[in-house]
């Protein structure tokens, strides 16, 4: 990743508020002092079931969760997640992560699996992903919609449209 390219993921994500779910306060903290610059808010939480009724009150752009050590939770937990917003941004980063589980999260559409300790390039790739991820969900929710208009103003409308370089 060129360097400007790494400036605009930056740019693009500091519009972003997460969420990082891990019981380990030492990990919770180095992996904050990792993304920290990168996000508008952080939010650090120790226990899944907080967690859960934290975001019913405030959804989160992205969720970073350690919990792998206890698989039924943690697939509850998404369960649980994809019911609310099934666009949700998640990425599990832990220690060990058994080939079954991955199996079952990757049914969830879980965006990303990562090794700790992560490394600042796995930080980067993180970021590029939200990214793709965040446009992409976009282009999702967008709603096309068409309405009837006199002549006069169609052309107005279709002025205006070339201008801002949108569809009428």
């Amino acid at each position: 990743m060129y360097y400007h390219d790494l400036i605009q993921v930056a740019h693009e994500t500091k519009k972003l508020s997460a969420l990082i779910i891990d019981e380990s306060q030492a990990d919770t903290e180095a992996l904050t002092d990792k993304v920290h610059s990168f996000f508008n808010s952080i939010t650090a939480i120790d226990n899944l079931t907080d967690a859960l009724k934290d975001y019913q009150k405030n959804p989160y752009d992205v969720i970073f969760i350690d919990f792998v050590d206890y698989p039924e939770e943690l697939l509850e937990f998404i369960k649980a997640l994809r019911d609310i917003n099934p666009y949700q941004i998640i990425h599990i980063i832990a220690k060990n992560i058994e080939l079954k589980l991955i199996t079952n999260i990757v049914e969830l559409n879980v965006d990303s699996f990562y090794q700790k300790p992560i490394s600042k390039t796995d930080v980067i790739d993180i970021l590029q992903k939200i990214l793709i991820t965040t446009k992409k969900n976009k282009k999702a929710q967008t709603k096309i919609f068409s309405i009837s208009l006199p002549l006069d103003l169609y052309e107005k409308v279709d002025q205006m449209a070339k201008e801002e370089s949108i569809s009428k």
